[in-house]
């Protein structure tokens, strides 16, 4: 698995946070207070503290996560550029294709990304419920997935594995398909009139909500259907 290296994850959440988080100062009081008890993670953040930490965390260092965790503590903005940067998971899935289908493409995996950003904008309305979020970067990983299918297949068409990589070109079409049409569920139940409910309850008695039922249109009887052919 491809993982980003400490410079490109501090420049990720440098342009997130932008001078808040690399310029990220204490209170004055509240570090006086984390320093008389030896708890002080220092009063300034700079961007080369930051990258070093990350470096070492991503190393596995116990130590620096800790340290870590303290700047998320006492700097949120610092927490909050994480969550929206690394955090992201889908994000880092389809990093993670890219780098592994095509590495070393740094051109391709800007352009490719900045076309991911593009459909998700394209596919999202205002005010869409999570879950139409959440369907949405399925979609996406699943669009740049079944493309990267497409160029493995191509590349070994003539091969022995041949059979192998067609049959993952067409699970990844499935789950692409799969994704397009659960979107479109939801976003088709979302615009379904909402039941209307009716509140019983007595005095001192527990409320009791009963959905009201939704009577079909009526259909014209035989007799007025055959007046209106005839007229």
């Amino acid at each position: 698995m491809s993982s980003w290296d400490a410079p490109a994850i501090t420049s990720m959440i440098v342009e997130y946070g932008g001078d808040d988080v690399v310029q990220a100062k204490l209170p004055k009081k509240r570090d006086e207070e984390l320093a008389a008890t030896g708890k002080s993670v220092g009063s300034e953040l700079t961007r080369e503290v930051l990258e070093r930490v990350v470096s070492k965390v991503e190393s596995g260092d116990q130590k620096a996560l800790d340290r870590l965790l303290s700047f998320f503590a006492e700097f949120p903005v610092v927490e909050e550029a994480m969550l929206a940067t690394l955090g992201d998971i889908p994000a880092t899935v389809e990093h993670t294709l890219l780098s592994n289908a095509l590495p070393h493409r740094l051109l391709t995996h800007d352009l490719w990304a900045k076309r991911l950003g593009l459909m998700r904008a394209q596919l999202a309305r205002p005010d869409q419920s999570p879950l139409e979020t959440a369907l949405i970067s399925r979609i996406v990983t699943c669009y740049l997935a079944v493309n990267l299918a497409e160029l493995e297949a191509a590349a070994h068409k003539d091969g022995g594995r041949a059979v192998y990589y067609d049959k993952r070109l067409n699970a990844a079409h499935h789950r692409y398909v799969s994704a397009t049409i659960a979107l479109a569920r939801v976003r088709q139940l979302l615009q379904q009139p909402m039941v209307q409910q009716l509140n019983l309850a007595e005095p001192g008695a527990q409320q009791l909500n009963v959905a009201a039922p939704q009577t079909a249109p009526k259909r014209p009887r035989l007799a007025e259907r055959t007046e209106r052919v005839n007229s």
